[in-house]
């Protein structure tokens, strides 16, 4: 090959390597002015057809969605007796009230307010879900979401009352124990705030009422309802001991002379109990209270008789009578042995006149 043949090969490869550098640099501005003008991958390169509107007038389109649009708020009242046993109220024939006020968040004329009398009318089972029905229960329906405010429950009159027990978010279906309930703004469930949303639109407040153990000639229907140591006699609670007194106090009456006893305070005045009987302590054996009188009676009269005779020898006669209750006293006259010493010595004086003469 020649030197010119050479210089033109070369001249031809340099035309081919600029002009394959042009070609590729076309391509890739290209290429990323497209990845440019589609930004989403799904969005249609030209308009479509139903972006075109041929009815000659605005589009006016309605839709329906499905769910609730207001809520309902149930408010249930449950009365117990002291035992716990569910009662209708009657022993209690007064008004019981409770008052829901809305909050300034949802708007309701005149406030939400349930009024129940007792006795209540039990028509709903919202404690235990036992098919046992014992609530009273008041509706209110069409609610706006949001929440309620309730305030206590007010009694009249209180007199015979525990204070009332709350449970404010009570839903359909859920069951509900008498443990749950507690007093007022004790807890998120008795805050006193009811919520209604489009997940929870119905919600039941719980009040829960119980007597107090009955008093003193209260009226009751069994011996349950009625305080320790009193029973229910004739529709009143009353001291069993002395059941006709009206204010439970029975009158004591004491024991008297030998009647039974426990301690002296059960006997009269003056008597102790002893032995289980009332008796005199002065003489607690004597039956009738009595004690016997004792007369002491003593005589001493000592009498000594001597009647002498004409010999030497004396024979005195001593009667001493003696009755002797209080002291011993000395006998009184001469006694036998003197009498014989006397005689004994006289003889011995007239042997010796004799024996002299």
């Amino acid at each position: 090959m020649t030197i010119k043949q050479k210089k033109t090969l070369t001249l031809l490869g340099i035309i081919a390597l600029i002009l394959g550098v042009g070609l590729g640099t076309i391509i890739v501005v290209t290429r990323l002015s497209t990845t440019e003008e589609s930004v989403a991958p799904t969005a249609p390169e030209s308009r479509p057809r139903a972006a075109e509107w041929y009815g000659g007038e605005a589009c006016n389109a309605t839709f329906t969605i499905d769910g609730p649009t207001s809520g309902t708020i149930n408010i249930c009242t449950v009365i117990i007796d002291p035992t716990g046993k569910v009662v209708d109220g009657s022993l209690m024939p007064e008004t019981n009230k409770l008052e829901v006020i809305t909050s300034d968040e949802v708007t309701v004329s005149g406030g939400l307010r349930s009024d129940l009398d007792t006795p209540l009318s039990l028509g709903t089972d919202v404690l235990d879900k036992d098919g046992f029905k014992d609530a009273e229960c008041v509706s209110f329906n069409n609610l706006a979401f949001g929440n309620y405010e309730y305030s206590k429950e007010v009694i009249n009159p209180s007199t015979g009352w525990v204070e009332p027990r709350y449970y404010d978010y009570l839903l359909p279906g859920n069951s509900l124990t008498g443990s749950n309930l507690t007093k007022y703004g004790t807890n998120a469930y008795s805050d006193g705030v009811i919520t209604l949303t489009v997940t929870n639109p119905v919600v039941t407040l719980v009040v829960l009422n119980q007597y107090e153990p009955l008093s003193c000639n209260d009226g009751c229907s069994s011996n349950t309802d009625c305080s320790d140591g009193l029973e229910c006699v004739g529709g009143a609670c009353r001291n069993p001991e002395c059941s006709a007194e009206t204010d439970c106090t029975c009158e004591v009456i004491k024991s008297s002379c030998n009647q039974s006893c426990t301690v002296n305070s059960d006997c009269v005045e003056g008597l102790i109990c002893s032995g289980g009987s009332c008796r005199n302590p002065s003489c607690t054996p004597e039956t009738d209270c009595v004690c016997p009188t004792s007369t002491p009676t003593g005589t001493s009269t000592p009498t000594a008789t001597a009647t002498p005779t004409g010999t030497s020898t004396k024979t005195p006669t001593a009667t001493p009578t003696t009755t002797v209750t209080q002291a011993q006293l000395p006998e009184a006259g001469i006694s036998l042995p003197t009498l014989a010493a006397f005689g004994g010595g006289l003889i011995m004086v007239l042997l010796g006149v004799l024996l002299a003469l």
